[in-house]
C-alpha cells in the first residue's frame, strides 16, 4: 500500500529509494484480494516492462477466479457462506 501511495502522490517509479520495495512487490508471493489489488495498483503506475506485465497478468487471473460466478452475493454478516 505504501508503494502505491507514494507513486500516486507523484514519486518517480525510478527513484532509487523505491527500487527495493518495487523489486519486493515483483517477487513476493502475496495472498489475498486486498494485497493483490494494491500490488496491481502500484505496478500499474510503473513504466511498461515484461516482468511487471507478467505479475499483473498473474494477479489479474487470480482476482478474476476469486469472484463469485453464480448465486447471490455474500453479505459480510453471512459467515456460513464462502
Amino acid at each position: 500500500m505504501a508503494v502505491y501511495a507514494l507513486l500516486a502522490a507523484g514519486e518517480s517509479p525510478t527513484d532509487p529509494k523505491l527500487k527495493p520495495a518495487i523489486t519486493w512487490l515483483l517477487k513476493a508471493d502475496l495472498v489475498g484480494v486486498y494485497a493483490l489489488t494494491f500490488r496491481c495498483l502500484a505496478l500499474s503506475m510503473l513504466p511498461p516492462d515484461p516482468a511487471v506485465r507478467q505479475v499483473l497478468k498473474h494477479d489479474g487471473e487470480v482476482l478474476m477466479r476469486s469472484m463469485l460466478t453464480n448465486g447471490p452475493p455474500i453479505s459480510p454478516a453471512d459467515t456460513t457462506s464462502a
